[in-house]
């Protein structure tokens, strides 16, 4: 497993890119930061975070083992007011 790359929830779904949600389903993506060169479509399933380029996004197989990076539901989510 690579250390510094993670499942950020993303999914490529019929085509489109998809956030993949366990509250609210599946819904398009319309904030990107995809990798200069990417998406490439070589292995166009899943979305991986990779620390090493800036936390940009890469587009690769789902099979890869990789760590992940919990979604939280936002009514749980404490405030911050600074």
């Amino acid at each position: 497993m690579e250390a510094d790359k993670w499942w950020i929830g993303g999914r490529k779904v019929d085509g489109a890119w998809r956030w993949m949600s366990t509250h609210f389903g599946t819904f398009l993506m319309t904030y990107t930061h995809w990798r200069e060169t990417e998406p490439n479509n070589k292995t166009p399933e899943c979305v991986e975070l990779d620390k090493a380029d800036l936390f940009s996004w890469n587009d690769s197989t789902c099979t890869n083992k990789r760590a992940y990076i919990c979604e939280k539901d936002m009514k749980s989510v404490d405030s911050v007011v600074g």
